[in-house]
């Protein structure tokens, strides 16, 4: 009786661990198959590949890279960057999936200047702790690109203003920085994160001299408009 009852749960369960060894193998195929368009810049197939496996393994990473890269090669960057943002959400350390956003937001960007509407407070300190000099500004030059407003976004509301009759939210952020030179001019770089090189910059006609070692603090105040 008990050879039997395992026969009969032995013939129901192959079926069961084929099946599953058969997906897992299956899904690895489409993968590699739409690797294989990708690199025949058949990019739009390709992504019904990815998508496929997708569908299946929402947090499949090597389809998610995959569908990034076909979206960044179709020049549809903001698609992508969500998609190695996935990614890197799920692999922190993907140094591949991070390398290729920081590519597709240099994409996106335009490297043309204009103003935001703020205040940059520049103060600078010896290595005593005391002020040796301080600049305020309300030229602030950024980035037009999609960035510059989430990283802003992102910033603390201190408070809220009235001017000409419009609502404003005033974001502020601090950025310390210790100097490895003797004269800083009117330039500030912000990076949009410690990952990807894409600066968002503020610059005016200034310079001040200070010394190496000294402590200087840029403190933004960014106006955003509220509907």
């Amino acid at each position: 009786m008990k050879i039997l009852l395992c026969s009969i749960i032995l013939l129901f369960s192959t079926p069961v661990i084929f099946a599953y060894g058969q997906l897992e193998s299956d899904i690895d195929f489409i993968v590699y198959k739409g690797g294989q368009y990708l690199k025949m810049f058949n990019y739009e197939e390709a992504m019904t590949f990815f998508d496929k496996v997708l569908e299946v393994e929402p947090n499949n990473v090597e389809a998610l890279y995959q569908k990034a890269n076909a979206l960044s090669s179709l020049e549809k960057y903001d698609e992508a960057i969500k998609y190695y943002e996935k990614v890197l959400n799920i692999d922190p350390e993907n140094q591949n999936a991070a390398i290729s956003l920081h590519n597709a937001l240099v994409g996106i960007a335009n490297y043309k200047y204009g103003f935001i509407d703020g205040v940059l407070e520049i103060k600078v300190h010896d290595s005593n702790g005391n002020l040796v000099a301080f600049q305020r500004t309300t030229k602030i030059l950024a980035l037009e690109h999609v960035i510059t407003e989430n990283l802003i976004e992102k910033w603390p509301v201190s408070k809220t203003v009235i001017r000409n009759n419009q609502n404003f939210a005033v974001h502020q952020q601090e950025f310390v920085e210790v100097l490895d030179k003797d004269t800083i001019f009117g330039f500030h770089e912000i990076p949009y994160s410690d990952k990807v090189d894409l600066p968002i910059a503020s610059t005016w006609h200034y310079q001040i001299p200070v010394e190496q070692g000294d402590t200087v603090n840029y403190f933004y105040s960014i106006f955003r408009p509220i509907s």
